[in-house]
C-alpha cells in the first residue's frame, strides 16, 4: 500500500539499479493494476494481425530481440501521454532502461495536475468545459509506417 500511495502522491517512482526479467517487471506492474494489452494491428507487408507483447522493447539500434526498432529512422518522440487515445487510457507506464547513454537518457516527466493548478484563474475559466479528443490515426499514419 505504501508504494501505491507514494505513486498517487508523487506521480513518479524511480527505482535505480534493478535487474528484472520480463516476468518480474510484469508482476511488479500488476501490483498497481491491470496490465494494458495494446490492440492488434496489421504490420506493413503482412496480412495477419500482430498483437504487441505486454513488454514492448524499444531500441534505437537494430536488434533481432527488439519488438520495435526505431533505427535507422530514429527520432526523438515529441511530448506525449502513453495510450491517451484509448477509451480508458492507462493510468501509468513503466520504463525499464537496459542500455542508457553515459549522460543519462533525455526522458522527462511533467506533472499535469500541478501544471493545471498553476494556471491563472482567467485561463482556468477560459478552458473550463473544453474537451479534447485523442486519435491513434496520427500515430499509425506517422510513426508505425517508419517502424513496420
Amino acid at each position: 500500500m505504501q508504494l501505491k500511495q507514494a505513486w498517487r502522491d508523487h506521480h513518479i517512482l524511480i527505482f535505480k539499479n534493478q535487474q528484472l526479467t520480463d516476468e518480474q517487471l510484469l508482476a511488479f506492474a500488476n501490483y498497481f493494476g491491470d496490465i494494458l494489452q495494446q490492440p492488434a494491428y496489421i504490420r506493413k507487408g503482412e496480412t495477419e494481425p500482430y498483437l504487441p507483447p505486454l513488454v514492448l522493447t524499444l531500441a534505437n539500434a537494430a536488434s533481432e530481440e527488439s519488438s520495435v526498432n526505431l533505427a535507422p529512422n530514429y527520432r526523438k518522440l515529441l511530448p506525449h501521454i502513453d495510450h491517451d487515445w484509448l477509451p480508458t487510457p492507462s493510468s501509468g507506464s513503466f520504463l525499464y532502461g537496459v542500455e542508457l547513454p553515459e549522460n543519462g537518457p533525455d526522458t522527462y516527466w511533467v506533472n499535469l495536475i500541478q501544471a493545471y493548478e498553476e494556471l491563472d484563474d482567467a485561463t482556468k475559466k477560459q478552458i473550463a468545459g473544453l474537451q479534447l479528443r485523442h486519435s491513434i490515426k496520427f500515430f499509425f499514419r506517422h510513426i508505425l509506417k517508419r517502424i513496420c
